[in-house]
């Protein structure tokens, strides 16, 4: 009688052990189900995250795509446009008369009707420059060209080479450029600092374009942006 009650004691006792194994298995189904939901959760969120970093990229692209246009047809609005810097303004002051003088100093004569206008343009407030620039807008691109193509001559005539040139009268320290965007402004004075820290001989703008060469027997480089100048 003793054995049969130990014996119903210790089935008592497994029986009450399955129990507790039993509910810890459910429990702990429970929390790998709950596991599973939160990790499809998660995978959720990944892909919904993934597709909006993969949108904002394409985004970003598209912005700056559009800046880029926007920026060539600034750009190419002002193909026939030089910018003249280093001039002081007079009171009365004719400014066709001044770019006569100028083409005369470069040696290119220019006829008043070759001019389509000339201005002065107002000073940027975070420029250092107090000196009004003066734009000049000629009827074709080929009479700036050729302007322009003078005036280097005549910087390549002077002894020490200084792209600056003076005029009794006039000023004695003023510059011939094409007439950039502010952007392109940008861009152009840091491809000139590139070019001094990395040695390249050339820097220069054409049709409003940047480039860049290391010397006489280098490619010419296109400067877009400066992700180019970091790859240089």
């Amino acid at each position: 009688m003793a054995a049969m009650e130990t014996i119903t004691a210790e089935l008592r006792a497994i029986r009450e052990q399955q129990v507790v194994l039993s509910n810890s298995v459910t429990f702990c189904s429970d929390k790998v189900s709950d596991f599973e939901e939160k990790l499809i959760k998660i995978n959720e969120w990944m892909r919904a995250t993934d597709k909006i970093l993969k949108e904002n990229a394409k985004l970003k692209t598209d912005v700056a795509n559009l800046e880029l246009k926007l920026s060539d047809l600034e750009q190419s609005s002002r193909l026939n446009n030089i910018e003249i810097q280093g001039i002081p303004e007079k009171q009365n002051e004719n400014l066709k008369t001044v770019i006569h003088e100028i083409g005369n100093y470069i040696n290119y004569s220019i006829a008043s009707e070759k001019i389509e206008y000339v201005h002065r343009v107002q000073l940027n407030k975070n420029s250092n420059n107090k000196i009004k620039n003066i734009i000049v807008r000629f009827n074709n691109r080929n009479e700036k060209e050729n302007f322009l193509a003078a005036a280097k001559q005549k910087r390549m005539r002077k002894e020490n080479g200084s792209p600056r040139m003076e005029i009794k009268g006039i000023s004695d320290n003023f510059y011939i450029n094409e007439h950039l965007t502010l952007e392109n402004k940008i861009l152009f004075k840091q491809t000139r600092s590139v070019a001094k820290e990395k040695h390249y001989k050339y820097t220069w703008t054409k049709n409003g374009m940047v480039f860049i060469r290391k010397d006489d027997t280098s490619r010419i480089v296109l400067v877009r942006n400066t992700n180019i100048l970091e790859n240089l």
